[in-house]
C-alpha cells in the first residue's frame, strides 16, 4: 500500500511541509469480512513491480501494475488504495476518490484508507469530516501513525485546539517507526508546548 501526506500549512517561519500518506507493501488486502486474503506467486510479484515503480519515482509504470492487479484480483483493496493514493499524489482527486471508494468497498477496516479518506475532505475544505475520517482511521487501528499525525494537523491549523494537537503529535512520534518520524514534529511539539506555557 502507499501511505499519504499532506501540507501542513506554515503558523512560523521554521514550520514545514508534511501530510502522513506512506507506502505500505501488503500485497492483497482481502474484504472486510473474507479474511486474510492468499497471495499467489504472479500477484506477489506484481506487487512488488508496482512498489519498485514507486520507489524507482515511475508513478505511470506504478499505476499500471495496480491497475493490473485490481484487474486480475478484483477481490482486493490494496491495489484501489495504492491507485488512490498516485493519482492523489498527481492532483487528480476525482479518480483518487473514484479509487478508494472501491478499495474501502472491499475492506472498510483500512486505516490508510480512512486516512487517505480525511485527506481529501480536508482538500475539500470539510474539516468535519476529515476528523471523522482520522478518527476512523484510528478506531480501525490505534497504532497507525500518520492518522495521528494528520489529526494533530487538523487540530492545530483548522481546528484551534492546541492541546490535542500536542497530544495527537505525541502520539505520533511514540507509534512512528524510528526511521520514518519526520524530524520536523518535534519542533512543532516545542512550539506548541511554548505557545500553551504562555497562554497562546
Amino acid at each position: 500500500m502507499i501511505c499519504a501526506n499532506w501540507t501542513r500549512p506554515a503558523t512560523t517561519a521554521a514550520a514545514a511541509a508534511l501530510l502522513a500518506l506512506t507506502l505500505a507493501g501488503c500485497a492483497s488486502g482481502g474484504g472486510s469480512g473474507a479474511g486474510p486474503a492468499p497471495v499467489d506467486s504472479d500477484q506477489a510479484t506484481l506487487h512488488t513491480e508496482a512498489v519498485a515503480a514507486v520507489a524507482g519515482g515511475n508513478a505511470q509504470r506504478a499505476e499500471v501494475l495496480f491497475r493490473q492487479l485490481t484487474d486480475q484480483y478484483p477481490r482486493y483493496a490494496t491495489p484501489w488504495l495504492n491507485l488512490a493514493l498516485l493519482r492523489y499524489r498527481r492532483g487528480d482527486l476525482r479518480t483518487a476518490q473514484q479509487a478508494l471508494d472501491e478499495a474501502l468497498q472491499r475492506d472498510s477496516n483500512m486505516a490508510p484508507a480512512w486516512n487517505l479518506q480525511g485527506v481529501l475532505a480536508r482538500e475539500a475544505e470539510d474539516i468535519d469530516a476529515a476528523e471523522s475520517h482520522y478518527r476512523q482511521a484510528i478506531a480501525v487501528d490505534a497504532g497507525y501513525a500518520p492518522a495521528w499525525l494528520n489529526l494533530g494537523i487538523l487540530q492545530e491549523i483548522w481546528q484551534g485546539q492546541l492541546s490535542a494537537a500536542l497530544a495527537s503529535y505525541r502520539r505520533y512520534q511514540e507509534l512512528a517507526e524510528p526511521g520514518a518520524v519526520d524530524p520536523r514534529v518535534a519542533g512543532w511539539i516545542a512550539d506548541l508546548q511554548r505557545r500553551l506555557d504562555r497562554g497562546a
